[in-house]
């Protein structure tokens, strides 16, 4: 790791960060009148985004990428004294939300990078046509020769990856695969939950602290404390390759250097295999069960079967229970129990292949564990028809089968002018209210595109339908708690019941109830329940919000009056 003299590498990142900022900013006050001109005209064009700032939907790489042509621009134009960088395009398109380069080149001194076509959003990149001429570049003589055979000193290839992430969680659905002509396809996946990556903290400490006075140099943290910390559960994983050649050219030529035949050369290895994978265990700490044992004989056949005929191999991690990875730990060696928890396996054939459903008949070609309904909304293995799958789920719903409601949340949330129609608006209002409650990410704009469909009193009413049933199910303890907090005359709790019918979080967003509760905890002199109660109440007025008022003042009134009659006899009226 990286250190500077002093031990302060955040601050000096820190430095030069600011000061590449001043440069550039000096660049542009620098910059032709036509040029600063139109910068300033396309960014007066981008203002509507910063409407978008507040939005609970846009990550900061969404409201970044608009800008990236601009500073896209500022890379290059301080790359350019490093390299020689042309391109033919760049530009942002607002359909895809990507940012789009085109015809990108990088040379220098011999050594040439050329991509096609680059894609940037904030879930996916895409890099393709990618050439590399490795002609001019050093290497050693058997990588030169391997090159060589495989008539690869052009690199020629594809990259995309995809991240579908869950920010609030830091979760996050990992897919990248890399293809280059003539040598191979890799493909990495994995979902991790809660994943982070923690600084060591006496890197943070020494940020923080100020600069010593006495000039004595800061004492170096022993090699333990620099390894960063992972925190977070790994679901599961793969790394899959598929062989185009590379595995051949490069049992050659470890031959030939061995004096061997290739093929004498992959039954030695073949051989040798489980001994070696049986040698790895030996210095564990505890030593290899026989059920590991088991295991790696397993693995081993699947290597075997992979030397014979080189076509595929992947690397499957599948933990029955999610896998903490803070037991990953510099100087920590895997042990048993490490491993059987990992739950790893080695196969020489394809695994989760996408099954091919007939539209007409919904017959699979292929085997998984995806019902029709779910395969038409998600658009895996059949054409994506969210209207179609989302009146299959509902019918499986009508049936008794009650899972199904994820299905139906997830196509209005993919398309909520297919999957909502006049005649279901409603009971999907009541489903995305429950999904929510049950922690189901519901994108607030989903919600307001279905209640604009109905009338301000089916608002109301589907929102106390939901919470009727959320109450026969999830909500069983609701009530206590709604009691308790009116028994005790706990203004905060009875505030908090307040914002949590708002917010919809922890039971199904019901407005109606939570200007009850607001209007209750004001009366008892709460002053944020008396604000919330206010902007309801003007939210209301201005059509931002739909409830029943007069209901939830009435309700407030009889809750208010328990509230009296328990804490005894109220004094007289004032008189006139």
């Amino acid at each position: 790791m990286f250190r500077s003299t002093h031990g302060r590498p955040l601050r000096r990142f820190r430095n030069l960060a600011l000061s590449s900022g001043c440069a550039a900013a000096l660049l542009l006050t620098q910059a032709p009148a036509r040029a600063q001109d139109a910068g300033l005209e396309a960014l007066t064009a981008m203002a509507p985004l910063a409407s978008f700032a507040g939005s609970p939907n846009l990550s900061l790489s969404q409201w970044v990428l608009p800008y990236a042509p601009y500073i896209f621009d500022i890379v290059v134009t301080f790359a350019r004294s490093v390299a020689v960088i042309t391109y033919q395009s760049r530009g942002y398109d607002p359909v895809t939300r990507d940012f789009v380069v085109r015809g990108l080149s990088i040379g220098r001194a011999g050594v040439d990078v050329a991509i096609d076509r680059i894609r940037i959003n904030a879930a996916t990149q895409l890099y393709e046509g990618i050439a590399i001429d490795t002609r001019a570049i050093p290497m050693e003589a058997a990588a030169r020769d391997t090159l060589k055979k495989l008539d690869a000193e052009i690199i020629r290839g594809d990259v995309v990856s995809s991240v579908v992430a869950d920010i609030a969680s830091a979760s996050y659905d990992i897919d990248v695969k890399a293809r280059f002509e003539n040598i191979g396809a890799l493909g990495l996946a994995a979902k991790v939950e809660g994943f982070h990556v923690l600084l060591p903290l006496d890197e943070v400490a020494a940020e923080l602290e100020p600069p010593g006075t006495d000039g004595a140099m800061p004492a170096e943290p022993d090699a333990a404390s620099e390894a960063p910390v992972l925190a977070g559960r790994l679901q599961s994983a793969s790394l899959t390759y598929d062989d185009a050649g590379l595995t051949e050219i490069g049992f050659q030529i470890a031959a030939e250097a061995q004096q061997m035949t290739a093929g004498q050369l992959q039954g030695a290895i073949a051989t040798m295999l489980v001994p070696m994978i049986a040698s790895l265990f030996q210095d564990m700490p505890g030593g290899a069960s026989p059920e590991l044992m088991q295991r790696a004989v397993g693995w081993s056949g699947a290597l075997q079967a992979y030397l014979a005929d080189p076509q595929h191999i992947e690397i499957r991690f599948s933990p029955e229970e999610p896998f903490d990875l803070a037991q990953l730990k510099p100087g920590v060696a895997l042990d048993e129990t490490m491993i059987l928890a990992l739950n790893p396996e080695v196969s020489a054939e394809a695994s989760e292949v996408t099954a091919l459903v007939d539209p007409r008949s919904g017959a699979a070609i292929g085997a998984d564990d995806l019902s029709l309904a779910e395969r038409l909304v998600e658009g895996l293995g059949i054409p994506q028809d969210v209207k179609r799958g989302v009146a299959l789920a509902l019918s499986d719903i009508a049936a008794g089968q009650p899972e199904a409601a994820a299905i139906v949340v997830r196509g209005i949330v993919l398309d909520p002018d297919s999957a909502v129609t006049a005649d279901t608006a409603a009971s999907s209002y009541v489903l995305l209210l429950l999904a929510q409650a049950r922690g189901t990410a519901v994108p607030e704009a989903i919600l307001g595109a279905v209640r604009a469909r109905l009338t301000p009193e089916q608002v109301a009413a589907q929102e106390k339908l939901a919470l009727a049933q959320w109450r026969e199910s999830d909500g069983e303890g609701q009530e206590g708690r709604e009691s308790a907090a009116i028994e005790a005359r706990d203004w905060g709790a009875l505030r908090d019941l307040a914002f949590d019918y708002y917010e919809g979080a922890g039971v199904p967003r019901n407005v109606t109830r939570a200007f009850t509760f607001a209007s209750v905890a004001a009366a008892g002199g709460d002053r944020i329940a008396t604000t919330l109660r206010d902007d309801l109440l003007a939210g209301l007025r201005a059509n931002r919000l739909a409830f029943a008022p007069d209901v939830a003042r009435a309700d407030a009134a009889t809750i208010w009056q328990t509230i009296v009659t328990a804490a005894g006899e109220p004094a007289a009226p004032d008189k006139p």
